[in-house]
């Protein structure tokens, strides 16, 4: 018995004090975050979608937008990119998918988002129409691009999960919308 308690003492000197504080490991390739896939609530949708946003991780995202999801930028993103916004149900699921995956394929690259700075408004029960404020705050290569403004994201509970079926973006000095455009244009 005695040798093992040497043993162990001594192999947890070389190792290092065993009671010495470190950082916690994950699980290799384990995620950053991992979102709530059932969601009961919108709010948890938006939280869903910038741990996604923030963790560079675009499948999730995507569970969160609706198959008849409908993106409605700001009206200058819309005058700057005709091609894109022909009609006000041209950006669809397709289109955000295409853009998140290429804005998070970016490598170097960190993301903060707040879909949901500040809620100003909230209307309805099965379906739900949110206004919020937004920002999201992209760094790269020592430089920093925040993209600000309003817009009302509506809501509807399928199969009891809550997810999102329209964004509206109101006008912005840089909205979002713009960065979404560039992006999927190539320009």
């Amino acid at each position: 018995m005695r040798a093992w308690v040497i043993t162990v003492l001594v192999l947890g000197l070389l190792g290092g004090c065993i009671f010495e504080p470190r950082q916690p490991e994950g699980e290799p390739g384990a995620p950053c975050f991992v979102p709530v896939i059932a969601s009961q609530d919108p709010l948890q949708v938006i939280f869903n979608m910038d741990g996604s946003l923030e963790c560079a991780q675009p499948s999730d995202y995507t569970l969160q937008v609706s198959e008849n999801f409908v993106f409605i930028p700001a009206p200058s993103v819309a005058a700057n990119h005709p091609d894109l916004f022909p009609s006000e149900d041209s950006w669809g699921k397709v289109q955000e998918s295409a853009f998140v995956s290429t804005f998070l394929s970016t490598s170097g690259q960190e993301v903060e988002s707040s879909l949901l700075l500040r809620q100003i408004e909230r209307s309805g029960t099965s379906e739900v129409q949110i206004e919020a404020e937004y920002v999201v705050t992209v760094s790269a290569d020592g430089s920093q691009l925040v993209y600000t403004g309003e817009a009302f994201y509506t809501f509807r509970q399928e199969n009891t999960v809550w997810i999102l079926t329209r964004w509206r973006e109101k006008e912005a000095d840089n909205p979002l919308g713009a960065l979404k455009a560039e992006l999927v244009s190539g320009r």
